[in-house]
């Protein structure tokens, strides 16, 4: 047994944050964040008063605690060894440890105020609102011409011919990701070769079966079936819709190997067929072009430029984005323009929260993904500040309502879940079930049932039923997303990640006996 001193003891104040990667950002961000995940060794152990101690905070060891309520070692392994379909790792737990939390932090918000007013949902309110902004920016600067003349539309059906779907087989042979241009050149003789092969009468399903290193379409004699533009590497798409049906191609070089193409056959829709999809595509690039003109016009107006070693420095947080940052690292810039910056907090803010496979795709991003995606970050934020200096602004009525849908949002999410929304809601339930039990009761007959009502799940009990239907496959994961990190910020939580191996060992000891 471990001595623990009162949850509040340990909170300490945290930094603020937000992040929208690849959304309109907001000028600034004030999210305080009370947490704190417990990494320290553990406590001494409670001696031999135990009693004694008990009543100085000694009791099960505690995995987690949120806004006053705590999930000790036992119930954590209980839940998990009897209801888990996935092996019990210290994986699974984790991810037990943290929904516990979360959906915590949201039952009991909902118990104490049904209708979230309390909760300020500003910080996620304003990435909408920050969108409003910038769509009035458009509107305001940017002016684009929607009509798309006949002539132009046919010229682009005849060079992208739209809608079309090709039948093709391919012969692919592999030179890896890392080839020397000697083991490119080496593999390109050898497509040629083949190459000349099929040009003189050799059987293209034989050789296929025979050379090509696809194992997909090898064994289909080379059939890459049929397939819409878009669909297969950009070079073997291009190549391939640039032949005539039955049309063998050279050698055609893509970052995986080269491949010998054979057009089979191409269904061609008529123009008319795609004629309106065309011209919404054809008035969506001009926006995006005039957007992109507009954007680059107003960073040279107001200075903008990407810091130096920027993108070392967001490679650095991303691989860790809940590190506590040094003094004054968070305000280190990563870009820059007149009268703002976007910095690594800023940064942090976006990273918190984020779902693993977007933390990953950054992992194996490239330094030019890296860069690009902090422009736009970057540029997004500028935007922003040019839409607010120029009064461009929603009116109070405006936010109000984004704010009350955003809570609304929540609340579906709370539903969605499978926890109960709690506070007046339940207590008109309750007395509801008070009213038809004293009704049952005093008008029926002696032979007729009387009608019995059960009181509403607990907090701890409703969040218990909810991770325990998640755990069996029941239902769906339903991530909080932002709405965690929101109730994170304004709420008080802990995690003991030194116990988690603890509860593993429980948790495995009860799904062998269960």
């Amino acid at each position: 047994m471990e001595c623990e001193s009162p949850p509040d003891s340990f909170l300490r104040e945290g930094g603020s944050h937000t992040l929208h990667i690849d959304r309109p950002a907001r000028e600034a961000s004030t999210i305080t964040q009370h947490n704190e995940i417990n990494r320290n060794p553990a406590p001494a152990a409670c001696g031999p008063m135990v009693l004694a101690l008990a009543l100085l905070g000694c009791g099960p060891a505690v995995l987690a605690e949120a806004d006053g309520r705590r999930l000790t070692v036992d119930a954590a392994a209980e839940l998990v060894g009897r209801h888990s379909v996935l092996p019990v790792d210290s994986q699974v737990m984790g991810a037990v440890v943290e929904l516990w939390t979360d959906y915590t932090l949201l039952s009991t918000r909902l118990e104490a105020d049904t209708m979230l007013a309390a909760l300020d949902v500003a910080p996620v309110a304003e990435v909408t609102l920050g969108g409003l902004m910038l769509e009035r920016l458009w509107d305001a600067d940017i002016s684009v011409d929607t009509v798309v003349a006949d002539e132009e539309l046919n010229k682009r059906f005849a060079a992208e011919t739209p809608g079309a779907r090709a039948t093709a087989s391919q012969i692919l042979l592999l030179f890896g990701p890392e080839a020397t241009e000697e083991r490119r050149d080496s593999v390109r003789s050898v497509a040629e070769r083949l190459r000349a092969e099929l040009a003189g009468g050799t059987d293209f399903a034989a050789l296929a079966r025979r050379s090509s290193d696809d194992p997909g379409s090898r064994a289909s004699g080379g059939s890459l079936g049929t397939f819409e533009r878009g669909e297969m590497l950009p070079e073997v798409d291009s190549a391939v819709f640039a032949l005539t049906a039955g049309e063998l191609s050279h050698p055609v070089e893509s970052a995986i190997g080269y491949h010998i193409l054979r057009l089979d056959d191409i269904d061609l829709p008529h123009l008319s067929e795609v004629a309106d999809q065309l011209r919404l595509r054809i008035r969506a690039e001009r926006v995006a072009q005039a957007e992109t003109r507009y954007i680059a016009e107003v960073a040279e107006a107001r200075g903008f430029r990407m810091a130096a070693g920027a993108v070392g420095a967001a490679r650095a947080l991303a691989a860790s984005p809940d590190r506590r940052l040094p003094a004054g690292a968070a305000e280190r810039d990563l870009a820059t323009w007149e009268g703002g910056a976007y910095r690594v907090g800023d940064l942090q803010a976006g990273l918190a929260g984020a779902p693993p496979e977007l933390l990953s795709g950054l992992a194996a991003a490239s330094d030019e993904e890296w860069e690009e995606t902090l422009r736009r970050q970057a540029e997004s934020e500028m935007l922003v500040a040019e839409a607010r200096s120029r009064d461009l602004v929603p009116s109070a009525e405006e936010t109000d309502s984004i704010e009350a849908a955003t809570r609304a949002a929540i609340r579906d999410l709370a539903r969605a879940v499978g926890l109960p929304e709690g506070g007046a809601a339940s207590e008109a339930g309750e007395e509801a079930a008070e009213g038809d039990e004293a009704h049952s009761s005093t008008s029926a007959g002696a032979d007729t049932p009387i009608a019995l009502h059960s009181a509403p799940p607990s907090v701890e009990e409703a969040v218990a039923e909810a991770i325990a239907a998640v755990l069996s496959g029941e239902r769906s994961l339903v991530p909080l997303g932002r709405a965690a990190e929101l109730l994170r910020s304004q709420g008080s939580w802990r995690i003991h990640e030194r116990r988690i191996g603890e509860a593993v060992s429980l948790a495995r000891e009860i799904a062998r006996g269960s």
